[in-house]
């Protein structure tokens, strides 16, 4: 647990679910969220919620963290 917390969210953060984007899983996240003494931490996946679970399931075993889930939906209209 982190000796301060600091007023802050990250609200911009890819889990290893957003493959070529993101590196660590979303357990890892939290953990270093919370050593970081950050207040909140949102999740923002490429195309699918597929960290969610396990993102709110770390998130609710440390308890001190508030969370958001963002998905980042990527559109491809024909021609373009």
């Amino acid at each position: 647990m982190a000796l301060t917390q600091t007023p802050y969210a990250e609200l911009h953060c890819h889990t290893n679910f957003s493959f070529l984007d993101g590196a660590s899983a979303p357990d890892e996240l939290v953990e270093r969220a919370v050593a970081l003494g950050l207040t909140g931490l949102a999740v923002t996946d490429h195309n699918g919620l597929y960290g969610a679970v396990r993102f709110v399931s770390a998130a609710e075993a440390v308890g001190s963290i508030r969370r958001m889930i963002v998905l980042l939906l990527v559109i491809k209209l024909s021609g373009s």
